[in-house]
Order: C-alpha cells, then sequence, then structure tokens
C-alpha cells in the first residue's frame, strides 16, 4: 500500500484496516504502518470478525495508536449482507474504550445507525468529546 500511495501525490493518507480475523496480533505490523506519516490511524471492522471492540486483546493497539498521536475508528452499526454480525457493531462498546484511554482520538463511523440512541448516549456521557461528523474528539472545533 505505501508503494502505491507514492504514484498518488502528497493527499494521499490511509487508515491501517484490521478486517481479517487475527490481523490485530501482528502488533509489529500494525506499529510499522502507524510509524509512517500517510498513516492516520487502525480501523476496526468488528462486526465482521466477531469480536466487540471493547475487547481486552485489542488493548494493545489502542494504546499504540494513542501513544502515536492517531486516530481509532470503528465500524458501527449496518453491515453489508449476511457476513456480519450486528451485535459487535453497537457504539456502546465504544463508550468502554473511550473511558479507558482518554488520550485516544476515536471516529464512530456510520454513527452506529440504526443505533442512534445508543451512539448518542455514548457522546452525551463522554461529554469531554465533541462529535463533527460523527468524529469522536477531545479538541473543540
Amino acid at each position: 500500500m505505501e508503494e502505491q500511495g507514492k504514484n498518488l501525490g502528497e493527499y494521499f493518507y490511509y487508515s491501517a484496516g484490521l478486517d481479517e480475523k487475527d490481523s490485530w496480533l501482528k502488533l509489529e505490523e500494525i506499529e510499522s504502518h502507524l510509524q509512517r506519516k500517510r498513516c492516520v490511524g487502525v480501523k476496526l471492522y468488528p462486526g465482521y470478525y466477531e469480536l466487540y471492540p471493547n475487547d481486552k486483546s485489542l488493548y494493545p493497539i489502542y494504546k499504540m495508536t494513542e501513544e502515536y498521536g492517531k486516530v481509532l475508528s470503528v465500524h458501527t452499526g449496518m453491515v453489508a449482507g449476511n457476513g456480519g454480525h450486528l451485535k459487535y457493531c453497537r457504539p456502546i462498546h465504544l463508550d468502554d474504550i473511550a473511558t479507558d484511554f482518554p488520550g485516544l482520538k476515536i471516529v464512530m463511523c456510520h454513527f452506529g445507525n440504526p443505533f442512534l440512541q445508543e451512539a448518542a448516549a455514548v457522546l452525551e456521557k463522554n461529554s469531554k468529546y465533541v462529535c463533527r461528523s460523527f468524529r469522536i474528539d477531545r479538541r473543540c472545533f
């Protein structure tokens, strides 16, 4: 991906997508991406690999992402087709992450649709965050 990005100019940035089962166990590979200027963070797709985003096995990734000052993006809400499981994509699971990693920038992708009340509750509870385009962030814009 890095090699392909060289041909796309200065405006190409990416998130290291953890989209296959056990990809979160490759900490060295994830860290090598987080060290790159063009990597803005990590993206999770929990409904497709049947792991709750607040599972403690993911915490080393969150710690690394926080230390590098990058963004954690988590797919919340609907999944495409019959291959995914909604129970892993509920916004409420982000509350644990926001509480346990107060310096981590988190993007709640798709605002948890159709679990909008749950998404709103996570934002309200974590009142130190501001929602802008469904982004949970400590900074005020």
